[in-house]
């Protein structure tokens, strides 16, 4: 039985990124998928035991392409996505044997740290349940009906990120308790562990842990790698 198994999502329609014919997963970045940025990190790590890739079924060749050119041995499995991210990684959990931490990951956050992925699995172990954090930096404010109705003190505000990671049994009785009750709009799997009364442990993470959503965060994701580049160029 594999330890950690990563569940990538990365079926999404890219519907929010403008100027693309292809899924914003797709889209090169200094010659590289963006998905390939994910998946180098994953395959990198040493507690990674193995990957679940949930994929746009539209595009499954382009999948096997990406880990076949840049050798992603450890991408085990092609699971078709569902129509909302919940049920990808339902889809996900229930493609792959039971282990006993999973990481669930977005496929286009190219640069989630290693250090956080590996402090959240270790987490995970401990409370059964870790999701990745930055503060927010920007006031947080509640509208209703074109007013703002509540601005609440930021002080104890996070950002989710990514990844969120779970022993596997408590993931999955999140998602089946979560189908009992008729829940099918999570937008991420730690408010379904929350609602199936567990706990969440916070993780520190890094803000280049961002998600590659609009033009303009493939803008800083280019950044990113030119920073990284002139560093490593010294």
């Amino acid at each position: 039985m594999p330890e950690v198994t990563a569940i990538v999502l990365s079926g999404g329609t890219g519907s929010r990124f403008n100027g693309s014919f292809i899924p914003k997963q797709f889209i090169d970045i200094e010659g590289k998928p963006l998905l390939a940025y994910c998946l180098d990190t994953y395959e990198a790590l040493p507690m990674i035991d193995e990957i679940a890739l949930v994929i746009n079924e539209r595009y499954e060749q382009l999948y096997y392409d990406i880990c076949s050119t840049f050798g992603y041995l450890k991408v085990r499995k092609f699971v078709p996505g569902g129509a909302t991210r919940q049920e990808s990684v339902f889809h996900g959990l229930h493609a792959i044997e039971p282990c006993e931490t999973v990481v669930v990951q977005d496929g286009v956050r190219p640069f989630s740290s290693e250090k956080s992925i590996a402090e959240a699995i270790e987490a995970a172990r401990i409370y059964g349940a870790a999701d990745v954090v930055v503060p927010t930096l920007d006031t947080i404010v509640e509208e209703r009906d074109g007013f703002i109705v509540n601005i609440p003190d930021r002080t104890h505000l996070r950002n989710g990120q990514a990844p969120q990671t779970f022993r596997y049994e408590v993931l999955m009785q999140a998602h089946e308790h979560a189908r009992e009750v008729g829940t099918a709009g999570a937008t991420d799997d730690a408010q379904l562990v929350l609602a199936n009364g567990g706990q969440v442990r916070a993780v520190e993470g890094s803000f280049e842990g961002f998600k590659v959503t609009t033009n303009i965060d493939l803008l800083f994701a280019q950044q990113v790698l030119e920073t990284r580049r002139r560093d490593w160029l010294g």
